[in-house]
């Protein structure tokens, strides 16, 4: 799904860096200009390579993280934490998935602005752009954005998953014992604990990634 949709958040990224560079365009002028550079239409799918770890590497430690802390919290009792406790938990296990792909998210967002406000990077592939980042700005430039990140991110998942958790704690109390939970149920409870946590945005880290603003 990350590959499929990746031409949409090398738009995104682009339409982001020529904003913060006084050369905005529209949405059009600015797909034609990605395509132009040299690729043609591949060019949308720039740095989706780093998109699909990104993505899998932070959903599977962000659930492996959330799992460990169910499991402490609950203490082998069986009892749910009450909706403080679940939105620690969930704004911690994204905070350390957002932590530890963040190197992943600097490649991907450079290689989505490459040819425009970040022009000067240029990297055949993954481990060629972490070990290129490390060798002349430092291992520390991999992290770089890395707090607003954390700040967009772990308040999302918070809220996210407290209302979550809190939706699913109702529906199941007023179904019957014998009733299963449905699928629609789940997708409906999801959707709806996304609806109220949509106030965490992640652009902030944008520029950061690409080489400038907050360290």
């Amino acid at each position: 799904v990350s590959a499929v949709l990746q031409p949409f958040d090398t738009l995104r990224t682009r339409l982001q860096a020529d904003a913060t560079t006084g050369t905005a365009r529209p949405v059009g002028a600015t797909l034609r200009a990605i395509a132009a550079e040299g690729h043609g239409v591949s060019s949308l799918w720039r740095g989706s390579t780093a998109t699909v770890l990104r993505v899998g590497g932070g959903a599977g430690l962000h659930f492996f993280s959330l799992q460990l802390l169910r499991g402490a919290a609950a203490g082998g009792s069986g009892q749910r934490p009450q909706w403080v406790g679940d939105a620690a938990m969930g704004g911690t296990a994204r905070a350390v998935a957002v932590f530890a792909m963040c190197p992943l998210t600097t490649v991907k967002t450079r290689m989505e602005a490459s040819g425009a406000a970040a022009s000067r990077f240029s990297y055949a592939s993954v481990p060629e752009a972490l070990a290129s980042i490390s060798r002349r700005e430092g291992v520390r430039a991999l992290w770089r954005g890395v707090l607003p990140a954390l700040g967009a991110n772990a308040p999302f998942s918070a809220v996210h998953y407290a209302c979550y958790s809190r939706l699913q704690a109702e529906i199941a109390r007023r179904r019957p014992a014998s009733s299963p939970s449905s699928p629609a149920t789940n997708f409906a409870a999801g959707g709806v604990a996304s609806a109220l946590a949509t106030l965490a945005l992640p652009s902030p880290s944008t520029r950061c990634q690409r080489g400038g603003g907050i360290r």
